[in-house]
């Protein structure tokens, strides 16, 4: 109706407030600290891949987040080894 807002539920692949999908977080994530593969040919290898345009501060905020997210799961393993 006129005058209402009109929104459209994400899709399960994209984090609320992110553009980024949970895939290609994943995909960001080992390319860096599997591969060691520094930001700016992450930058290179995404535009090359399907023309993805990225900032390399996107990818420090993103990689730093995901630290955030597995911490207490990482933690939890630590006290299950000991």
């Amino acid at each position: 109706m006129c005058g209402e807002t009109q929104t459209a539920d994400w899709s399960p692949e994209i984090v609320p407030g992110q553009d980024i999908g949970i895939r290609l977080k994943a995909f960001l994530r080992w390319i860096n600290n599997y591969r060691h593969l520094p930001y700016q040919k992450q930058q290179e290898l995404l535009w090359e891949l399907g023309q993805i345009e990225i900032g390399v501060g996107t990818l420090v905020a993103r990689n730093k987040g995901i630290d955030g997210t597995v911490a207490q799961s990482v933690d939890s393993l630590k006290q299950w080894i000991k």
